[in-house]
C-alpha cells in the first residue's frame, strides 16, 4: 500500500498549495489531482468519495453492512489513515472478514491522525 500512501501525500500537498496560492498553481493542477484521485478511487471502488473529502479535509463516511447505519470518521492528515480506511471500506463491500488486529490498527492510526503528532 506505501504507493498509494506516497500518491496520497503528494495529492493532499498539492492540493494544499493550490488552495493556499491559487494564483500560482498551473491552470492544469486541477486536473492532475483529479486523475489520480480517480484512479485511487477507482482502485479502492470508493463510491462515497471519500478520497476526495479527505484530500479537501472534510469527514469520511461508509455504511456498516448490516445496520446500514451511516458511520462519519473525520481522519487527520495521514496519508496511511486513509490508504487504510478505503481498504476497510473495500473489504466491508465484498463481504471480506476484517481481522480485529487490523481493526484495532486502523482505529489507531485514525485516531493518530487527529491527534497533532501525540502518542494515542
Amino acid at each position: 500500500m506505501s504507493y498509494y500512501e506516497s500518491l496520497a501525500q503528494k495529492l493532499k500537498k498539492l492540493y494544499l498549495y493550490m488552495k493556499d496560492f491559487p494564483d500560482q498553481a498551473p491552470a492544469y493542477t486541477i486536473e492532475l489531482i483529479r486523475h489520480y484521485a480517480t484512479f485511487i478511487e477507482m482502485h479502492f471502488e470508493d463510491q462515497n468519495r471519500n478520497f476526495m473529502k479527505w484530500i479537501k479535509g472534510e469527514p469520511c463516511f461508509y455504511v456498516h453492512p448490516k445496520t446500514k447505519n451511516k458511520i462519519e470518521v473525520k481522519i487527520g492528515n495521514d496519508d496511511e489513515a486513509i490508504i487504510r480506511f478505503l481498504n476497510f471500506c473495500w473489504q466491508l463491500q465484498h463481504n471480506i472478514e476484517i481481522d480485529d488486529d487490523e481493526l484495532a490498527y486502523l482505529a489507531y492510526i485514525i485516531a493518530r491522525s487527529n491527534s497533532n503528532g501525540e502518542e494515542c
